[in-house]
């Protein structure tokens, strides 16, 4: 960002300071809480208190049909400028949540591109989820393949690729379901009315007992759930390591259907009773 006139404008309050730089000499260091930092191009100017940027020049003027505007390639230019700085290890995480802070607050008062930008440095500040993990979020789920400055990148697990805005992304709701080492796996299981629950509950302990990916601690959890209207069913619940989670799922829920026909176990269908006047 440069000024076209060399001396910088006295302020209203003299305790406020207008300081004008280049991003690329930017130092963070001089950014505290109270700081809003305005992003500009070479036609930036100081006109008494105010900065200008003719609208013009940030505008998408294209010269091929693929190509960004010179506003817009100016302004991707200056995030990857400041999302530099922001992984610089020396500067201390105090001054990078001033910087972020003050880009915020610009960014809260624009749209598009801008708030995308400032959210990205949120996620990648912050790290709520990485590259790998399992997310939900914005109405989709997927693994993280890639954070663009922009845009979080996501594959289904139909391996569709899904583009999340990052201002979404920061100022939404997210769900990690990789964050943890471990999950808890619940079934809830319905058999027929008049059959033996302590005889139930004793089999389904022997099938979770059976399999050794599940954890002794937390112990398995086996209970009467509800009497619904045409079955009494029955919770039972686990704690895996979160890579087994799914395994364990699909093969209890096959032992627990190949256990009870063995058992003489009913499941239970929907039934209805019609008396004749």
């Amino acid at each position: 960002m440069q000024s076209a006139k060399k001396k910088t404008p006295p302020t209203a309050d003299p305790e406020q300071e207008v300081f004008v730089t280049t991003l690329a000499d930017l130092d963070p260091e001089q950014i505290d809480m109270f700081t809003v930092v305005l992003i500009g191009n070479s036609q930036t100017y100081l006109s008494g208190n105010h900065m200008i940027t003719p609208r013009g020049y940030y505008g998408e003027i294209k010269q091929k049909k693929m190509d960004t505007g010179i506003g817009q390639d100016i302004m991707i230019r200056s995030f990857r400028t400041i999302e530099k700085e922001l992984k610089n290890q020396k500067i201390p995480l105090d001054k990078k949540w001033a910087l972020l802070h003050a880009i915020q607050d610009v960014g809260m008062a624009l749209s598009g591109n801008l708030q995308n930008f400032a959210g990205g440095l949120i996620v990648l500040l912050f790290k709520p989820y990485k590259v790998g993990d399992w997310i939900e979020s914005q109405g989709v789920s997927g693994t993280v393949k890639e954070i663009q400055i922009f845009h979080t990148i996501l594959t289904t697990a139909d391996n569709k690729v899904i583009y999340v805005p990052n201002g979404a992304m920061s100022s939404g709701v997210v769900t990690n379901y990789s964050n943890q080492v471990t999950r808890r796996v619940e079934w809830i299981v319905g058999i027929d009315y008049g059959e033996d629950y302590d005889k139930v509950q004793e089999v389904v302990y022997e099938i979770l007992a059976a399999d050794k990916r599940i954890l002794n601690e937390p112990a398995p959890f086996v209970a009467l759930h509800a009497l619904d209207a045409s079955s009494v069913n029955v919770v039972a619940r686990v704690w895996v390591n979160s890579s087994d989670y799914w395994g364990v799922y699909f093969d209890i829920n096959k032992a627990i259907y190949e256990t009870f026909n063995e058992k003489g176990i009913n499941f239970p269908f929907p039934q209805l009773t019609v008396h004749q006047g």
